[in-house]
């Protein structure tokens, strides 16, 4: 017989965010780098490996707070708006378990 072609799975909510927040990153970086390496630290440094460490661990966990938050109140709303201007319904987040809760109420007619 023959093999049957499957189509490729969409890829999921957390590979999209995933994305988003990657390139968040690597855009906010050179800024952050810059703060650091321009206000934050004018005196002089001695450079051990320990305080190298904590220049780059502070430069990226600072590049993904600045990327999450240009997510949350940037990307993601502008997203939605566009969405919306361009006919589409808004996606509502699913509930997963497949039936609906007790405490939430019955939909009406």
């Amino acid at each position: 017989g023959q093999a049957e072609e499957v189509a490729p799975a969409a890829p999921g909510t957390l590979l999209c965010v995933a994305n988003k927040l990657a390139f968040g990153v690597n855009v906010c970086h050179p800024f952050v780098q810059w703060y650091i390496e321009a206000h934050a630290s004018l005196d002089f440094r001695i450079f051990t490996l320990f305080s190298w460490f904590g220049q780059l661990l502070g430069v990226a966990s600072l590049s993904l707070f600045a990327s999450a938050l240009a997510y949350v109140f940037v990307q993601r709303p502008w997203a939605r708006l566009l969405a919306v201007l361009a006919g589409e319904r808004p996606k509502l987040p699913r509930r997963h378990g497949g039936r609906a809760s007790a405490a939430a109420p019955a939909p009406s007619p």
